[in-house]
């Protein structure tokens, strides 16, 4: 049941709570295994039914750590902002850049006491902090910054977990973030890695 209590589903195949990567994809695996759906939830704060599945409900909740593993060990030193200059504005220097990794389950709320102490914060924000970052990415929230791009805009790389429990690291190839000599052995041999703007 969403929180407000207008979406709902009764007898799901599965509910699980995965607490690391491998426990999601196992999940996944064995959904698929028996040709059932999987939608990931984080703290049901949509109206709509995007949760809403007949097949395996997966609360990300647990899965909420800063990870250190990808960045910076595989960071590219070229790596450059989501946001350039605007033009007009005096004088024109780079945007800092800077990426943090986190869980899709991290609550908002959460993410923006770990930003604060790095003295950071994002480009905008949603209604709620109450959210989790798998959840504004998914339903695409955004802030009331017209100039400025909804919250999964802001997300540079995704390490995805897609059918059959398979692993993808997926960035734009015109602004990758990491170096892609350094990144397949930070991910090991599981991951399928994807530089690629349409992916």
């Amino acid at each position: 049941v969403n929180w407000a209590g207008t979406q709902h589903v009764d007898h799901p195949q599965g509910h699980c709570s995965p607490t690391c990567l491998e426990e999601l994809a196992q999940i996944v695996r064995s959904a698929a295994q028996q040709g059932k759906m999987v939608r990931a939830v984080g703290s049901s704060s949509s109206f709509s039914d995007i949760a809403v599945t007949p097949g395996y409900i997966v609360e990300t909740n647990a899965m909420n750590h800063v990870l250190t593993q990808v960045i910076p060990k595989a960071q590219s030193a070229k790596a450059v902002s989501m946001l350039t200059p605007r033009k007009g504005r005096l004088p024109l220097k780079p945007t800092p850049f800077h990426l943090v990794h986190v869980e899709a389950g991290i609550k908002l709320e959460d993410l923006m006491g770990i930003l604060d102490t790095m003295n950071l914060g994002p480009g905008t924000m949603g209604g709620s902090a109450g959210q989790t970052v798998a959840g504004v990415i998914s339903t695409s929230v955004h802030g009331s910054h017209y100039k400025l791009p909804p919250m999964p805009d802001w997300v540079r790389a995704i390490h995805l977990v897609g059918p059959d429990g398979q692993q993808y690291w997926i960035e734009p190839a015109d602004r990758p973030v990491t170096d892609p000599t350094q990144l397949p052995p930070v991910l090991g041999p599981l991951v399928t890695i994807k530089y690629d703007d349409d992916w």
